[in-house]
């Protein structure tokens, strides 16, 4: 692991984006439009729907307790939409980590590289986040019920929980790229990422702010 200055580190990202940007936008397109296109379906459904509590002409059913769309497949648009929302982000994370590896492994980098030659390894990324996902859930839900006892004792633990809260989770986006990037188990890269994280807490906060906010901007601009 090299050690960088905060701008080398950003440096150094969109470094590696310029160089390979061609097979980044080739198999991102190539594994996600698929998930994309069902997941266009979807949105489209729940928006037209969600369109209608806001339409004048339905506003006085609205008023009378009743509702101008079916709740049921309304609820089922919903769901496909998150599952989709859901599978998208494993295969992304899953395919970004892969190249990662794959060009620190090989002395061209990722010239020449094609979804095939990194089939295997991708299968195996994406059945790790498979986990990473289900015990991230387990970790929500352990969280959310000690929040909840503790609010029950008194509402002021939240003064302290929930900036404590906060602070633990910035280290937790160190995690998919220790689980993904080395061969630990699930909760040797959690530990690890609390390791490294907290220690350069500041740092890890930092990147994650310039890197979401360029994020957030560019998905705005294509959105």
């Amino acid at each position: 692991y090299v050690q960088r200055t905060f701008s080398d580190k950003i440096n150094a990202t969109f470094d590696f984006i310029k160089e390979n940007w061609k097979i980044l936008l080739k198999t991102t397109t190539y594994l996600l439009l698929p998930v994309s296109l069902v997941q266009g379906i979807f949105t489209g459904s729940v928006m037209s729907m969600a369109g209608l509590l806001y339409n004048p002409a339905f506003q006085s059913q609205i008023n009378r307790g009743e509702f101008p769309i079916d709740w049921m497949e309304f609820g089922i648009n919903y769901i496909g939409l998150m599952l989709t929302a859901f599978i998208g982000q494993f295969l992304l994370l899953s395919l970004v980590y892969t190249l990662l590896k794959t060009y620190n492994e090989r002395e061209e980098g990722l010239k020449g590289v094609t979804l095939s030659d990194i089939k295997s390894p991708l299968m195996g990324n994406i059945g790790r986040c498979f986990i990473m996902f289900l015990v991230t859930i387990l970790l929500c839900v352990g969280t959310g019920i000690v929040l909840a006892l503790l609010t029950v004792i008194t509402t002021f633990t939240l003064i302290l929980t929930m900036p404590a809260l906060i602070v633990f989770c910035i280290p937790l986006s160190l995690w998919p790229a220790v689980y993904l990037m080395e061969q630990n188990s699930v909760f040797g890269a959690l530990g690890k990422s609390y390791r490294l994280g907290l220690a350069t807490f500041g740092g890890v906060l930092a990147v994650y702010l310039v890197t979401a906010i360029l994020a957030s901007v560019i998905q705005g601009v294509f959105s």
